[in-house]
């Protein structure tokens, strides 16, 4: 099995110009992920061009202070300024500057993936650290007309296909080879594959582990056992099965494709893998605190790491309009996911620093 130091500090390229107390650190996050970030005139020339991938990774990837990482979207109402002042780039508040890096973007996503004639970005994407390779386009759940409902990929185009698999592999391999941010890890993902299509996931998966980067897979929990063995069996480094919802009834009205699955299957999948190499996402926003807290502590109890990952809202998806969570109640829920963790021998996932720049984790 290929495995990393997963808490190791990625090398910065600055010194912090101060040190931040933890609880200083996790505020001014969870306003970067709510409230997003304006833009100075000075800052134009620092914006990456890099193809969209997701809606929770299309704002600027920010290093901030040499302490977290972030993907703040660009929001022009924003009480946050992200300037350039005497060549050094800075977060500006009413109160403090905070200063940070902007994270490259591979000029490889850009570029004809031979002989396919596409773009690399239709096989490949980057997030911060990570590469990410998708073995089907589309997602079968929409296919059947079970769609998430906040979902850009299962309100997307109306199409579901399998990906060529040495056109997937190529592009990863091009941008592996890319240095202006090394690729430290890989992460098989996509939208949830048809059953027939299972043997071609894990068939990428296999190649992807011949890179010999760590890697992990980001699938459905409702994913067939027999399948998690494999990629278990085959190297496979850490594994994401996203619940999204604690309640169950929320979970078959806004995740119908995900309605047969309960507490009883997370606890079955999580005991096959060591504790804290299983993560799942629950989404920040429609559902009440308490429920939250119930999720998070259920999800301790098993071993894995829960996923704080706030929402936001993707335009023509049924939920649209839905508000994202409030910067002080993200927050709230982060300190007490952190109180929860700590007492049962886990952490608020990724484990990976860097991959923690969409969720709210530190």
């Amino acid at each position: 099995m290929n495995l990393r130091l997963d808490t190791e500090r990625v090398p910065s390229h600055f010194t912090p110009s101060f040190d931040l107390e933890f609880n200083t650190k996790a505020m001014l996050k969870a306003c970067l992920l709510t409230e997003g970030i304006r833009l100075h005139a000075s800052c134009v020339d620092l914006l990456p061009r890099k193809p969209f991938y997701s809606i929770v990774t299309e704002g600027i990837e920010l290093e901030v202070n040499g302490d977290f990482f972030v993907n703040a979207p660009i929001q022009i109402h924003s009480p946050r300024e992200l300037i350039v002042n005497n060549g050094h780039v800075l977060i500006r508040t009413e109160k403090k500057e905070y200063p940070v890096r902007c994270l490259p973007a591979s000029s490889v996503l850009l570029e004809t993936n031979v002989p396919a004639n596409r773009p690399v970005s239709d096989y490949c994407s980057i997030s911060t650290d990570r590469a990410n390779i998708w073995p089907v386009d589309g997602c079968h759940f929409a296919a059947c007309k079970k769609p998430c409902r906040f979902c850009d990929v299962g309100f997307g185009p109306d199409s579901y296909q399998s990906m060529d698999q040495s056109l997937t592999i190529n592009a990863l391999k091009a941008v592996i080879q890319d240095t202006s941010l090394p690729v430290r890890h890989i992460q098989v993902t996509g939208g949830t594959p048809a059953s027939h299509h299972w043997d071609h996931f894990v068939e990428v998966t296999r190649q992807a582990l011949k890179t010999e980067l760590p890697v992990s897979v980001m699938t459905s929990p409702t994913t067939p056992l027999s399948i998690l063995d494999e990629l278990y069996e085959a190297g496979v480094d850490e594994l994401c099965v996203n619940i999204e919802f604690v309640s169950e009834d929320l979970r078959s009205k806004l995740c119908p494709g995900k309605a047969s699955v309960t507490w009883e299957l997370l606890e079955k999948i999580a005991s096959k893998w060591p504790r804290g190499k299983v993560r799942s996402a629950i989404i920040i926003g429609p559902e009440k605190k308490s429920t939250v807290l119930k999720g998070i502590r259920r999800m301790a109890e098993i071993g894995i790491l829960p996923v704080l990952s706030p929402f936001r809202p993707v335009k023509g998806t049924p939920m649209s309009s839905f508000p994202g969570p409030k910067s002080e109640d993200l927050y709230s829920i982060y300190i007490e996911a952190c109180n929860i963790s700590e007492k049962y021998g886990v952490m608020v996932g990724p484990l990976c620093n860097m991959c923690k720049h969409n969720v709210m984790a530190i």
